[in-house]
């Protein structure tokens, strides 16, 4: 089979090309599903590299690989997941793709030491950066994501806290020393070199006793990087269909409300006659919950199937059992319930799989339970999406009425929020 371009993603590339030379830095904002592996091959195509580096999540390595056994290349890739840094040689690659950037460096404020690595191999390389959402939660996220390569168009800054709370640069007369300090700091001995402006804005949240500085709130600075941004949406470039969600309210067992009822207000509960679940921290009262739901529940030195089979029921009387059938699920036990009771069905998990994978071939796709974040929620709700699909996309999920997974749905679908413990405080909040 002999792949092309399509002709959007030849487009996008002639525009996307002369930003990465002239910059050293191109971030291909589109929407999930619209191109952006074959857009970023074609880039790198039209330059003189030779060498080129792709970095990308585990499961998508494959669908990269598949791009580039097919599509007309003439260049040397290497494709590489996060996790596996650390295990290339030191080396110069002219260009380097960071796909799905935003989902593993833009943690803030400080550096965690996977984006260390990937900076310390390709700071000095041009880069790609791939992200349908590049900044969900916040504008901070976009700092650390620039600050892996010395074309950052903040690279005055030494880090996030000198970004977001401005900077000055004092020079000792005697030594020479030149030290970084906070906007407000003075001196009668040193010398100022440089004052560098913040980008953040003051906010404050309260933890316990104690109020700490969120780092979330920036002023409006996407005007001065935005010659950077290439972003289409699938509407733009012709797609016929859009997904829709469609929710599913699961009626539980009264065995299995009760259970769920004991835990939300004692905050331990007996799956069964010999095992005791107790939920000593409140993302252990939602996960418990949640996990019950599903009819699975981890207990510190094992993980049990319950009886209530609710979900698994309603699947099979709805959908039934078929290979065009794509089931996610959040909970490692939920994976083993489900291949006990569809042969056929195609399991995904819900973190791993939201990204980088093409379920177009697939008529149905399910949302048995799902993790608490926004962009991934946004981008698994997209993998049936494709510009030549014919048949609408709907998306199913399966919720409980006044529960953990409708609390979950509204938070991330609805109020586009991560999902934190906080949102759901209990006993108040569930009568099943």
């Amino acid at each position: 089979m002999s792949w092309d371009y399509q002709p959007h993603q030849l487009t996008i590339a002639d525009e996307g090309y002369p930003i990465l030379k002239q910059y050293g830095a191109l971030y291909l904002a589109m929407e999930e599903r619209t191109g952006k592996t074959g857009v970023a091959i074609c880039i790198c195509e039209l330059s003189k590299a030779t060498d080129i580096l792709v970095i990308t999540k585990k499961k998508a390595i494959s669908g990269w690989q598949e791009h580039l056994d097919n599509l007309p290349i003439s260049n040397t890739y290497t494709v590489t997941n996060y996790e596996a840094v650390h295990k290339l040689p030191t080396k110069h690659y002219k260009i380097v793709i960071l796909d799905e950037a935003s989902a593993n460096l833009s943690a803030f404020p400080k550096l965690g030491k996977r984006a260390q690595l990937v900076r310390n191999l390709v700071y000095n390389s041009r880069l790609i950066f791939m992200s349908a959402t590049p900044n969900a939660q916040s504008y901070s996220q976009l700092f650390n994501q620039f600050h892996m390569t010395k074309y950052s168009p903040f690279n005055q800054y030494p880090d996030f806290y000198a970004w977001h709370g401005g900077c000055s640069f004092w020079k000792h007369p005697t030594t020479g020393n030149i030290a970084k300090h906070k906007l407000e700091f003075q001196s009668t001995s040193k010398h100022l070199i440089n004052t560098l402006p913040r980008y953040g804005v003051p906010d404050y949240i309260r933890i316990g006793a104690r109020e700490v500085e969120s780092y979330k709130q920036t002023i409006d600075f996407f005007p001065q990087i935005k010659h950077l941004f290439i972003s289409y949406t699938r509407k733009q470039l012709g797609f016929k269909h859009e997904p829709e969600d469609e929710l599913h309210y699961v009626k539980l067992k009264p065995e299995t409300s009760t259970l769920m009822n004991i835990l939300a207000a004692d905050k331990l509960c007996k799956p069964t006659h010999d095992t005791v679940y107790v939920a000593d921290a409140p993302i252990k009262l939602s996960i418990g919950l949640y996990q019950i739901e599903g009819s699975t529940i981890k207990l510190d030195d094992q993980s049990i199937q319950l009886l209530g089979l609710e979900k698994v029921n309603y699947i099979k009387q709805v959908w039934g059992d078929s290979p065009t059938l794509a089931i996610f699920y959040h909970f490692k036990e939920e994976r083993n319930l489900l291949e006990q009771h569809f042969t056929q069905a195609k399991l995904y998990q819900a973190t791993a799989y939201s990204m980088g994978v093409d379920l177009s071939h697939m008529s149905d796709m399910v949302i048995y339970s799902m993790n608490f974040s926004t962009s991934d929620f946004t981008q698994r709700r997209c993998r049936m999406a494709n510009m030549f699909r014919a048949d609408p996309i709907t998306v199913h999920y399966l919720l409980v009425h006044n529960s953990i997974s409708e609390h979950v749905y509204n938070t991330v679908a609805l109020n586009k929020r991560n999902y934190v413990d906080k949102y759901y405080s209990g006993a108040q909040q569930l009568n099943l």
